[in-house]
């Protein structure tokens, strides 16, 4: 896959704007104080403002304009619901927000898609994890704070769980080689295998696939109590989504489609009950692909390539970038690769990954994660240190709240601006806002 250039991404965008001619003459207008309307009959007691027009502007007519546009989907953000929005999530949210505007103000047909990671494995283990830890008054209460509460107790009991299988597969082999009895053992083995977390969640989503009305009805829940925390808090950050999508809201057929072209295509087959494709075949890096789990259900690269085909149907694309960390490099390459051995280069061609350094040290299961909320509050106490630091200019202030509030999200998004795309971010602490507090300090005291 292909990383192209600042200078190379800007010839780009200004190749592909469309201009029509149509000449402009110099006029000179007049703008009423009491109107926002510029005219070109002088009102009285107006202020003359003079166009300087020597050559003729040339711009598009609106209706050809509209329809000769290129069409552009940008993925950004994407959070997976039922957690918070964190600092993993806001590299993602302030590139993919600035890029929309960019190509948007270049003259392209943008459309901002929150792609939502609303399926998998994970919401099992929330559902498994409530019926046994969750409370629901505090699920109504506090949704978010609950389902992380959930989240993390659960994977800590399958860490150890986990921990005593392996434990006693060693004991196994190594009785085994030593020809001792094993049955009871192995039966044990069995039966805690069976009654583990990851089984339980396991046969939970395996539900949710068959269409099972109660554990669909509490992943529902889960994703608009999600959806509802995520657009305030997109909107303290001043970003806007034209469309809330979701692995969810891939159609089967279209993944039952992912998986036959590739069968046609003869470049899957079937290991251990589990359809995949082998991608070492061209290049040894790309590894090998699942494309249908062994129990049936499907993965997050069937889902994908099926959002490909219903995205080019629905909005006819002319090119879409994935605003996703590093650490998805292999999946966006494998998914474009599998699109272009299926026979659908052309597609494959409109798809470009525009990735980033991660926020690092940060573990949802684990519990060791910076929320935007908590990054914003510790921002705007740093701020509010700073304007107390001239007491004068601080007296003077109406409603300070409110401009801490506007200086710690402009820190925040400045902050991650000033840092190279590619370079690993530390975990996320307000002493990392160095340029713009070093800015708004000297601003504000001199």
């Amino acid at each position: 896959m292909k990383t192209k250039k600042p200078k190379d991404i800007a010839s780009l965008i200004y190749e592909n704007a469309s201009y029509h001619s149509i000449p402009i003459p110099h006029t000179t207008y007049y703008q009423d104080p009491t109107n926002k309307t510029p005219s070109s009959q002088p009102p009285p007691s107006s202020k003359t403002i003079q166009r300087r027009n020597p050559h003729p502007i040339y711009l598009p007519p609106l209706t050809s304009y509209l329809n000769s546009r290129k069409r552009i989907i940008i993925e950004f953000g994407s959070p997976n619901t039922a957690k918070s929005f964190h600092a993993g999530h806001l590299r993602s949210t302030i590139l993919g927000g600035f890029l929309a505007n960019l190509y948007e103000e270049a003259g392209w047909d943008v459309t901002r898609m929150n792609y939502l990671g609303d399926w998998g494995k994970q919401y099992s283990v929330l559902g498994v994890g409530v019926e046994k830890f969750g409370d629901l008054d505090v699920l109504e209460r506090d949704p978010i704070a609950q389902l992380f509460d959930v989240y993390v107790r659960v994977s800590a009991v399958g860490r150890k769980e986990q921990e005593s299988i392996e434990s006693m597969r060693k004991v196994i082999a190594s009785r085994k080689s030593q020809g001792h009895p094993l049955e009871d053992m192995e039966r044990e083995l069995e039966l805690l295998q069976a009654n583990s977390m990851d089984e339980r969640a396991r046969k939970y989503f395996k539900r949710m696939c068959e269409g099972d009305e109660e554990a669909l009805g509490l992943w529902k829940k889960f994703r608009d109590l999600s959806i509802i925390k995520y657009q305030a808090s997109f909107a303290r950050l001043n970003i806007h989504y034209d469309v809330y999508a979701g692995e969810s809201q891939i159609k089967n057929e279209s993944m039952k489609e992912v998986e036959n072209m590739t069968k046609e295509k003869r470049v899957s087959e079937v290991s251990d009950g589990a359809v995949l494709v082998d991608l070492t075949k061209y290049s040894k890096k790309l590894s090998k692909a699942i494309v249908r789990k062994k129990d049936g259900t499907s993965n997050y690269m069937t889902r994908d390539i099926g959002a490909v085909f219903e995205r080019d149907e629905e909005y006819h694309y002319d090119n879409m970038i994935y605003v996703i960390a590093s650490q998805q490099d292999l999946h966006m390459a494998q998914l474009i690769k599998i699109i272009e051995l299926i026979g659908r280069e052309g597609l494959a061609d409109k798809l470009e990954h525009v990735n980033f350094g991660l926020v690092h040290e940060m573990s949802t299961r684990r519990g060791t994660v910076k929320f935007l909320d908590d990054i914003l509050r510790d921002a705007k106490d740093k701020m509010q240190e700073v304007m107390r630091s001239n007491q004068a200019k601080y007296e003077q202030v109406e409603d300070s709240e409110k401009i801490a509030d506007i200086l710690d999200i402009s820190a925040v998004l400045v902050q991650d601006m000033a840092s190279k795309r590619s370079v690993q971010l530390p975990f996320a602490d307000v002493q990392v806002l160095t340029i713009p507090v070093m800015t708004i300090r000297s601003t504000w005291i001199g």
